[in-house]
């Protein structure tokens, strides 16, 4: 049985297509037998004939339909369910140019855990990687028009310009989740770490030290500063607006460039801060070089926190205070709620599941010296 709603924003021609779509891949008809006729169609869904034509020229196109004017419409193949497919999409947006920027580390880590728990569900995992001079909308709309051929897909972030794809993805029940970030789509599947509680906890920790002039690198609209900032105000410590520095694009300068400019910015006011709080720890390492430049002693005159336990920060001279990424549970998480919702069908419930970061204090965070 098909239906159409009448008062939804999807085109009726679309809604029909999808529920077809939908019986295709679930089994129904014999390939190259007769499918549905189009006065069946009309007296289940009881639209047009020119809305039923459109929904059968748009699987036609999608080759699961063979049109014989006069003669009727044949099924030419069932597409596999995706609980049979064993291939899933790892989508990523400009890996290259994440690896170039240092950020290889983060990858590797939950990319590792999400293949070994795939492989032993005997999945395979192909990487699709959206490259910065490609419409990200565009190429989205294009792997949900192809689900069929995918056993579900993975985000390796979260981005506003996913929205779309995710609504889709949602209301077509094809299997996803999106890891590291909160997924834009409250029904969307997705397991992260909570951003907001890690600024917390570097605030936290430098002002439990005694630190009550904190700078900050970082963007000033991430996750991350919304935490650091909430600290600050539950601490009563007014938000100086001097303290904190926004970064240059990415594509403009590295991280760790980009902690060095924050850091010349703030050791150049009168009155100076004893800490800061960087968003990661590659612009934490460049804090650190001007610091050293500057002549001032780590942790004795400056406290610095850095965001994801990056091994450069980790074994340096002066071991980086961070807070910890449980990039290795994300990973296999995220890989158990994609094939719990291959198993479980339409019985699966989507869900945000939250994992908490650890702050891990090192040699670059001391008592303040005020």
């Amino acid at each position: 049985m098909v239906t159409v709603d009448a008062d939804s924003p999807i085109p009726k021609y679309r809604q029909l297509a999808e529920q077809l779509e939908e019986q295709i891949r679930s089994g129904r008809g014999e390939i190259g037998k007769r499918f549905l006729s189009e006065r069946e169609i009309i007296r289940q869904s009881g639209v047009s004939i020119i809305t039923v034509r459109q929904a059968l020229d748009t699987l036609s196109r999608k080759g699961l339909l063979r049109r014989e004017p006069g003669i009727g419409t044949f099924l030419v193949r069932r597409e596999p369910a995706a609980s049979e497919v064993k291939q899933v999409g790892l989508i990523v947006f400009g890996l290259a140019e994440e690896m170039r920027a240092g950020y290889g580390f983060i990858y590797s880590e939950w990319m590792k855990s999400l293949l070994a728990e795939l492989k032993l569900a005997g999945h395979r995992l192909e990487l699709l990687d959206i490259v910065p001079d490609e419409d990200p909308r565009q190429r989205l709309k294009a792997y949900v028009d192809e689900a069929p051929r995918w056993g579900g897909f993975v985000f390796g972030a979260g981005f506003p310009y996913m929205k779309d794809a995710l609504k889709q993805m949602v209301e077509r029940r094809i299997p996803h989740v999106v890891l590291d970030d909160f997924p834009w789509v409250p029904e969307a599947n997705a397991v992260y770490a909570d951003h907001i509680r890690a600024g917390e906890l570097a605030a936290e920790h430098l002002l439990a030290l005694g630190h009550r002039r904190i700078a900050f690198s970082g963007n000033l609209e991430e996750f991350r500063f919304q935490g650091f900032r909430n600290a600050l105000q539950r601490a009563g410590l007014p938000l100086d607006s001097a303290l904190y520095v926004e970064d240059l694009s990415r594509g403009m300068v590295s991280a760790s460039e980009n902690g060095a400019r924050a850091a010349q910015k703030v050791f150049g006011l009168a009155d100076r801060p004893t800490a800061i709080f960087c968003t990661n720890d590659a612009r934490a390492l460049g804090v650190l070089r001007v610091a050293r430049e500057h002549g001032l002693c780590v942790p004795q005159e400056l406290s610095i926190v850095g965001v994801d336990e990056m091994p450069e920060a980790a074994a340096s001279e002066l071991p980086m205070s961070t807070v910890r990424w449980p990039w290795t549970e994300m990973g296999r998480r995220g890989a158990q709620a994609l094939l719990e919702w291959k198993r479980l069908g339409d019985a699966y419930q989507t869900a945000q599941v939250g994992l908490a970061p650890a702050l891990i204090a090192k040699a670059t965070s001391g008592p303040s010296p005020q």
